[in-house]
C-alpha cells in the first residue's frame, strides 16, 4: 500500500475490495505513542473523520497492516448512515501501536430535503416530487374544493360592495355574491325631463331657431314673416 497526503490520491492495493485507481480519500493517522491510553476492546473509539456504514471504504491498519472487517474491528452503526465510531474486536489497541485510517471516494453527494436527509436503498435514491396541490400541506388557509376552509363561503365576494347610485339614490349594490343588472334611464327628449316651465317649446319638439332680442326690435317685426320654428325671446 502507498500512502499519499491528506485528502488527496492513493493507490490501493488491496485483494478483498476493487476499486478504480486513482480514487479520492481521507487519510488520518495516530502515530504510535501519541495517545495518552489505550483503545479498549468492543468499545466505541471515535475517528475524526466521518464514513457511510456498510459501504465498505473504510479501511483500518494497525502498523501498516490492514485489519479485516467483522473479525478485527467492526463499523457502529445504522447501514447507510454516517458514522465516526468503531470497535475493535477482542483486542486493546496499546498506545505504543500506529493506529492509520482511510476513507476512500469520501467526496459522495448527499441530498437533503428541507434539512433532512433522503434516505438511500441499494444505492438509489428517489425524491417524491409533489404534482398535485393535494400533495402539498394547507398551511396558509387557501380556498379548497368543497368550501373545506372556513373563508371558502366568502371567496366569491369582493373585498368591498359596489354600489351604483341615480341622483344619489342607490339603485343596485353588488359584491360578487350574485349577478346584478342596473338599469338606469337616461333621458333621449325634454319632455323626458322636468322643469320645462322655464324652456320654451312648440309643444311638438319643433322648434328650429331660437332668438334673443328687445322689445323694441321684436315691435318692428313683420310678425307675418316669421318662419315657423322660430322663437323669439324678448328682453
Amino acid at each position: 500500500m502507498y500512502l499519499d497526503t491528506l485528502n488527496t490520491r492513493m493507490l490501493i492495493e488491496s485483494s478483498s475490495k476493487n476499486f478504480d485507481l486513482p480514487v479520492n480519500v481521507i487519510r488520518y493517522t495516530s502515530p504510535a505513542n501519541t495517545r495518552t491510553s489505550t483503545i479498549t476492546k468492543n468499545t466505541n473509539y471515535k475517528l475524526r473523520d466521518k464514513y457511510v456504514v456498510g459501504e465498505n471504504k473504510l479501511q483500518v491498519f494497525i502498523d501498516d497492516i490492514m485489519l479485516c472487517l467483522g473479525t478485527e474491528y467492526n463499523e457502529v452503526g445504522i447501514k447507510g448512515d454516517e458514522s465516526d465510531v468503531i470497535q475493535f474486536v477482542d483486542w486493546d489497541i496499546g498506545k505504543e501501536r500506529n493506529l492509520e485510517y482511510i476513507i476512500i471516494g469520501k467526496d459522495y453527494l448527499t441530498i437533503s430535503i428541507n434539512g433532512e436527509r433522503v434516505a438511500k436503498k441499494d444505492n438509489n435514491i428517489d425524491i417524491a416530487v409533489p404534482t398535485k396541490t393535494s400533495d402539498l400541506v394547507n398551511d396558509s388557509g387557501f380556498v379548497t374544493g368543497g368550501g373545506r376552509v372556513s373563508q371558502a363561503g366568502t371567496a366569491d365576494k369582493v373585498a368591498h360592495a359596489l354600489t351604483i347610485q341615480k341622483n344619489g339614490s342607490t339603485v343596485k349594490t353588488f359584491d360578487g355574491s350574485a349577478a346584478v343588472t342596473a338599469n338606469i334611464v337616461v333621458p333621449t327628449k325634454l319632455t323626458d325631463l322636468s322643469g320645462l316651465e322655464k324652456l320654451i317649446s312648440s309643444g311638438d319638439d319643433s322648434i328650429q331657431d331660437i332668438r334673443i332680442i328687445s322689445t323694441a326690435s321684436y315691435n318692428a317685426l313683420n310678425k307675418a314673416n316669421i318662419a315657423n320654428g322660430t322663437v323669439y325671446l324678448v328682453y
